[in-house]
Order: structure tokens, then sequence, then C-alpha cells
């Protein structure tokens, strides 16, 4: 009898607990993955190419580099509500405050990225982005060659 009261009192207690139902976290949003990071390029690419000096580049990170090498250590954070930060890094380009701060907008559908500096308008292409790394595109002039840049940036 006593094991049947206990055997009993073993089914109850397990029938009454419930399986914790398995649910999938919510998806951050692009605005939650760009936010409070500091993003730091670390590829592009210029389609088209463009030519300086009679070389054609289309490595953008490697014409960075050759022409103004000051700016391959900039780095930039996107803050709420909608502050946008360029810190020159290490490696000041001359003529340039250490840090420039302006505004940034997010596109409702995630896609488009507006960021104002100092007057400057850029509007970037959202291509992907992730809690480590961000992909975006932006038309471009150079000594008036149009190209479009597709750069990396990655959190640092």
């Amino acid at each position: 009898m006593r094991k049947l009261l206990l055997l009993a009192g073993l089914l109850l207690t397990l029938g009454a607990c419930k399986k914790k139902e398995d649910t999938a976290p919510t998806p951050l949003t692009r605005t939650q993955l760009l936010t409070g990071k500091t993003w730091g390029l670390t590829a592009a690419t210029l389609t088209p190419g463009i030519t300086y000096m009679g070389l054609t580049f289309t490595d953008g990170y490697q014409a960075l580099s050759l022409g103004a090498p000051c700016q391959i250590d900039n780095t930039q954070r996107f803050e709420l509500p909608n502050v946008y930060t360029i810190n020159e890094g290490a490696n000041v380009c001359a003529g340039s405050p250490a840090t420039s701060t302006g505004t940034w907008a997010l596109s409702a559908d995630g896609n488009t990225l507006t960021t104002v500096v100092s007057g400057l308008t850029t509007t970037y292409t959202v291509i992907s982005v992730t809690d480590t790394e961000l992909k975006a595109s932006y038309p471009f002039a150079f000594l008036g060659q149009a190209t479009t840049i597709s750069a990396t940036f990655t959190k640092k």
C-alpha cells in the first residue's frame, strides 16, 4: 500500500510539471545591431574602379591607404538618439578635428542609412548588419570619376 501511495504521489508530481515551451528569441532590429558599437573600416570595393596617377583601383581600402592613410584608423559610432560620431584615431588627418559629431537616421525598412556631419550628408544602402559586421554601399566621386563604394565595417 505504501508503495502504491508513493507511486501515485510521484505520478501526480510529474504530471503537475509543465514542459517549458521553446520560444525563439526575438531577432534584433537593424537599429539595435547598429548602435552602441565602435565600427572600423576593414574592406572596401570600388565599382567601377577609379584611376589615379595612371593606376586603376578597385580595392578601396588600398586606395584609401595610399591617398589618405590618416583615415584608415577612423572609427564610427551610432548612438541613440541618433548621434553619429567619427573618431580620427591616432593618425589624425591634417586640419581635421580628432572627433566629429553629427546625426544619423535609418529608414523604416532598415535599408537606408543617412549620416550628416558638418553639413555633409552621406546616404548608404545597408547590405547587411550583424552584431559584429556592417556592410553598406554608397555613391562616391573622385576627381570627376563616379563610383560606388561597397564597404565592410567590423566591430572594434
